[in-house]
Parts: structure tokens; sequence; C-alpha cells
């Protein structure tokens, strides 16, 4: 009896989970590491947790847009997090700040203008 195993090549999706606490968003503002965009500011923490572990928030404030809007930039942001390369062996917990001027961007640019950000602290 012939056994197959198939073999998948590609990249290894980051899992992450969504910060909801206040504490967790205070200590991000108080000892996080700023990276301004033109269309967004991220503050970056190392985090105690699991290894490998990204925790992300979001502020995206009514100005930006009515609901539907900000729900759009949530789900780019959370499907451009999750399409990561998983390299690191650090945890980090991440706080994207959305501008308006985000509501202008496709998907392919938000996600270019979020790895070049991201990328060098990751790895």
């Amino acid at each position: 009896m012939d056994v197959k195993i198939l073999v998948f090549k590609g990249k290894q999706e980051i899992k992450f989970e969504t910060l909801k606490k206040s504490s967790d968003f205070i200590k991000l503002n108080k000892e996080g590491k700023f990276i301004e965009c033109g269309n967004f500011k991220l503050i970056i923490l190392k985090s105690n947790q699991d290894i490998g572990r990204l925790r992300l928030g979001y502020i995206i404030s009514k100005k930006i847009g009515k609901a539907v809007a900000r729900n759009r930039i949530k789900r780019l942001i959370k499907e451009v997090f999750r399409n990561l390369e998983k390299e690191n062996t650090v945890s980090y917990d991440i706080l994207f700040i959305a501008k308006k001027s985000i509501c202008n961007l496709s998907y392919p640019d938000l996600k270019n203008q979020i790895t070049k950000s991201v990328q060098p602290i990751l790895h």
C-alpha cells in the first residue's frame, strides 16, 4: 500500500490575538516604539507572552468614515498581518492607529506600507 505525504511549501501564517484591555493600550502608549507612516502610526512593544505570538490592536476614529469604511480597514489590516512571514521568535504587541488618508488605499498599497514599516522590527 502506497502512502503519499503532502508537503505544502510557502509562508506560514502568523497567529495573532486582538488587544482588548485598556491596560494593554495604556502600556503600549507608555512603553512602545512609535513608527510614523503617511497613512497610519504603529506602536510596537516586545511582549512577554507566548513565543512568536502577535497581539494586534486598532484605533480607527469615527472621523475616518462610517462603520462600513472602518470595518473594511480593520479587515485589511488583519489580512496584512495574517499573511506576514512568520520568522520571528519574539512576541510583539502592535497598536495600529489609522489616519483619514487610509481610506483611499488599496490592499496592495496598504500591504506594502505596513510590510516596509514592520519588517525591520519583526526580523
